[in-house]
């Protein structure tokens, strides 16, 4: 989830949608989903700057859920390792 939401609050989204289809994250009623939703519900209630700012970036990503999932089927057939940097 973390690393989903780095690459999300970058605006890297051809990098997230790679990420998320070598998790397995193919369709919109992945698990993935719904533990994104979890968290963010349970983040809501806290309270605190840096917490604010996971909370909004949690919230634009699943706003955002059917683009990246269609991005993940438009993506290319070949397997390319995913490079993570932060």
């Amino acid at each position: 989830m973390h690393i989903a939401l780095g690459f999300w609050k970058r605006g890297e989204l051809e990098r997230l949608a790679e990420f998320l289809r070598q998790a397995g994250v193919l369709e919109e009623m992945h698990p993935f989903w719904g533990t994104a939703q979890a968290i963010l519900e349970v983040e809501r209630a806290r309270k605190g700057r840096a917490v604010e700012e996971e909370v909004k970036a949690l919230e634009q990503l699943l706003g955002g859920k059917r683009s990246v999932v269609r991005r993940i089927a438009a993506l290319p057939e070949a397997k390319r390792q995913l490079e993570l940097e932060f």
